[in-house]
Formats: structure tokens, sequence, C-alpha cells
């Protein structure tokens, strides 16, 4: 995670680094912070796919399934061939 940190710190508008470092702090079982992560790199770059996937990877932990089915519904949206978030959303149901 400290690597993503360094990134953050010299390029603070670098989506990726935020939505990479949810993925990160997700795995650590920082589920919250994890959330305001994604939501950084969702507000830096708003038609990024990963960042809303994601997000609802975390929502889903947090056994937020509304929510999460609204994140990965984003991400399909912005990016129709994402089949991670189409795996997720339909095992959800």
């Amino acid at each position: 995670m400290d690597n993503y940190d360094l990134v953050i710190e010299f390029q603070p508008d670098c989506a990726e680094a935020y939505s990479n470092r949810g993925n990160v702090l997700k795995e650590l079982g920082q589920l919250e912070a994890a959330v305001d992560s994604c939501n950084q790199a969702i507000e830096l770059q708003p038609d990024c796919a990963e960042a809303y996937s994601n997000r609802g990877n975390v929502l889903k932990e947090l056994g937020q399934l509304e929510a999460a089915a609204d994140s990965y519904n984003q991400a399909i949206e912005l990016q129709p061939d994402c089949a991670k978030a189409y795996t997720v959303t339909a095992a959800m149901h």
C-alpha cells in the first residue's frame, strides 16, 4: 500500500492509485477506508469503471448489497465489457 500512498503524494489526481489502494485496504480488512479510497478515485475520474467495480467489491463485503449492485451497474454502464462486474452482479442475485 505504501507504493500507492507514494504515488498519491506525488500525483494527488491519480484516480488509478486511489482505486488500487482501495483494493489493498480491502484485503487488509480496512473496509471503510477502502470505500473512501474508491470514492476518491470516482471523484477524480467519474468515468473510471474499475473504481466503481472495486467499490462494489468492498460494499459487498460490508453487506451493503444494494449499494454494491449500484456500483457494479455503474461500472457496466461505463464499460459494457467489464466482465468482472457482470459476474459478481449475477452471483448476487
